[in-house]
């Protein structure tokens, strides 16, 4: 870091303890005031000295009478600018011409000393590499011309997002847990770009920070622990809110492939799959995808010269992105954006700290559940799967079925007793059991392209019985855990899970008439439609199963009618008497006589129509 750099952050790590003026002056002192580029700064700082009089002179009145509105009146403006650091080119594979030139010229017989003393060679190469840059400056300036979008927004007060800050770093906040923010330095970078901004912010940085501080918030407002005022928390929440939806309304996010562009998406979209909006969730994961893919983040050459924590920082962005990207391939039926062939970069590092290990051995672990289930959709459910024949569709099941058994014995044994937020996350995983079953069900199911019952195999009718049964018992452990473990539980399993255990189920029902099964189906459809009565996305889920129950239902006692009309009825039977009805006093000897020279066989004869000629007397 230059000297430079450090002071600016000596400075800012100050301004928790500094009076807002001081801090500014203080910082002041630290520039040094020859070069052209401080001067600058020095001018930023005096209107930012300025602005902060103003915040006092509304903090001093707000205390005389209560204040509605935000204290804070500072506004930033985004341009857009896109650093050049973040103006790289559309990552092209290595079959690409531009590609396959560059290789060529990186052939041992031209990178030799002599070809380096050919003055002809060396020239050539470097008219290649001229070439070369002559497109990468061409994809430049193309990319950026798009419809310049400004955005002015209201900044949360920075004393406010210190103490916020502050919180973050003594709790081990999940937004380094579990979302794909790095560290807190990363942030603390980008919030001294936003409140000191000596270059143009990007629309990016400026949806990022305000994305970042708006999980953060909502993050501690769901603890309740963190020391912060409620009423504080709830209002610069709903500013950062405003402008995170604000910064991904202009298509630039989209459009222009950057890091932040891309994190941002990426943040969007894990808010859509925390809510329930299961295609908003695949709109921006699949911008986001093809960012990473733009900006090469799937290779392990782009990160070869990247400082350690920069790469890092990437990986983890893109592992997010493919995880989600693969998992949705099999729950929405489409190819993942991301293909597992193309990709090559390094997997994340799990974290020597104990507690922060099974987050990131979970993340891990969750990224070769996605790998699989992108595998299941290519396999056995995409167009060009209907070419396979059935001996090869049953190997391949049996693989991806051995595959999927070994994943869930490695996730078993990760071991979260040691974690940082252990109740959170035994809450957030309590539900892999009713996942890992929905896909092994999902998966015997793609063993057949045939619809009809009789060709489902018993492995596919016993994994889906047991992930009902699993469903049913760790739904009432998410109850039990609170509405937000609920909600989480239910967009998980119903929406983001196929639920086709479920649909298994109802079709042995059917092809079984069989009670027990009609029990089960009616016990979960109980437990989905209390899910469908607090959480509005899995209402169409709970209509389709109440639907299917009653299909269901109606069959089976249609079967059962049928049955009973025909068994014997006990109304239709004759009933011969061993007396005489006539006669009030029987002699049994009058028989005897008869039966003693009776040999049957005028019985054994007609007894063949014994049932017929019962019936015609009846009838």
């Amino acid at each position: 870091m230059s000297s430079p750099e450090r002071a600016r952050t000596a400075a800012f790590a100050r301004l928790a303890t500094l009076d807002p003026i001081d801090h500014a002056s203080t910082l002041a002192k630290h520039l040094d005031t020859s070069n052209t580029e401080f001067e600058t700064l020095h001018q930023r700082v005096a209107k930012l000295e300025q602005a902060l009089k103003t915040v006092l002179a509304q903090q001093n009145a707000g205390r005389e009478k209560p204040a509605e509105k935000s204290l804070s009146s500072q506004k930033v403006k985004s341009t857009h600018h896109v650093p050049l650091a973040n103006c790289t080119v559309p990552f092209e594979g290595d079959s690409a011409f531009d590609r396959q030139a560059y290789m060529a010229s990186q052939i041992p017989e031209l990178t030799s000393r002599e070809a380096a003393r050919s003055p002809i060679i060396m020239d050539e190469l470097k008219a290649l590499q001229s070439v070369i840059q002559e497109q990468k400056s061409v994809a430049r300036s193309v990319s950026d011309k798009q419809n310049p979008v400004q955005l002015q927004m209201e900044l949360v007060p920075s004393d406010f997002v210190l103490r916020l800050f502050r919180v973050l770093r003594e709790t081990q906040s999940l937004l380094f847990l579990f979302h794909p923010v790095h560290d807190l330095a990363q942030l603390e970078s980008l919030c001294q770009r936003i409140y000191f901004p000596v270059n143009p912010l990007s629309t990016g940085e400026l949806t990022v920070f305000h994305g970042v501080l708006y999980f953060s918030m909502w993050e501690t407002e769901s603890t309740a622990r963190s020391g912060l005022e409620a009423e504080e928390v709830r209002r610069y929440r709903d500013i950062c809110w405003t402008n995170f939806q604000a910064g991904l309304e202009p298509h630039e996010l989209v459009a222009i492939p950057t890091y932040e562009n891309t994190l941002a998406l990426t943040m969007a979209a894990l808010d859509a799959q925390m809510k329930g909006k299961k295609m908003l969730q695949w709109n921006l994961i699949s911008s986001a995808a093809k960012h990473c893919l733009a900006l090469g983040y799937h290779r392990n050459y782009t990160f070869a010269h990247l400082p350690l924590s920069e790469s890092e920082t990437r990986r983890r962005l893109f592992w997010h992105v493919f995880m989600s990207d693969s998992g949705l391939s099999l729950t929405l039926g489409r190819a993942p954006i991301i293909q597992d062939y193309d990709v090559d970069v390094q997997p994340l590092t799990v974290s020597k700290d104990v507690k922060r290990a099974p987050w990131d051995a979970a993340f891990r672990s969750f990224i070769q559940f996605s790998i699989i289930q992108a595998s299941i959709y290519r396999q056995l459910y995409s167009p060009s799967s209907c070419k396979t024949d059935m001996l090869e569709r049953q190997r391949m099941v049996m693989n991806l079925a051995a595959q999927l058994t070994q994943w869930y014995a490695d996730w078993q044994k990760i071991d979260c007793s040691n974690a940082y937020h252990g109740q959170i996350f035994k809450a957030t995983f309590s539900a892999v059991d009713v996942t890992y079953y929905s896909v092994l069900t999902l998966l015997h199911r793609g063993a057949t392209s045939s619809n009809a019952i009789v060709d489902i195999s018993p492995d596919c009718f016993k994994a889906a019985k047991q992930g009902l049964e699993a469903h049913l018992v760790f739904y009432p452990q998410a109850v039990s855990l609170g509405p937000g473990a609920e909600s989480m539980y239910a967009v998980w399993i119903l929406l983001f899970t196929s639920f086709t255990p479920y649909i298994v189920t109802f079709l042995h029902c059917i092809g079984s008439s069989d009670p027990a099964d009609l029990t089960l189906l009616r016990r979960v459809l109980d437990t989905i439609e209390r899910i469908a009565s607090s959480v509005d996305g899995c209402t169409r889920q709970y209509d389709l199963c109440k639907a299917l129950y009653r299909i269901a239902e109606a069959f089976v006692e249609s079967r059962a009618m049928e049955l009973g009309r025909n068994a014997p009825q006990l109304e239709r039977a004759l009933n011969l008497s061993l007396q005489n009805p006539l006669i009030d006093d029987c002699d049994w000897s009058y028989f005897q006589s008869d039966l003693d020279g009776w040999n049957g066989e005028a019985l054994n004869t007609r007894s063949f129509t014994l049932g017929s000629r019962l019936d015609s007397y009846l009838n």
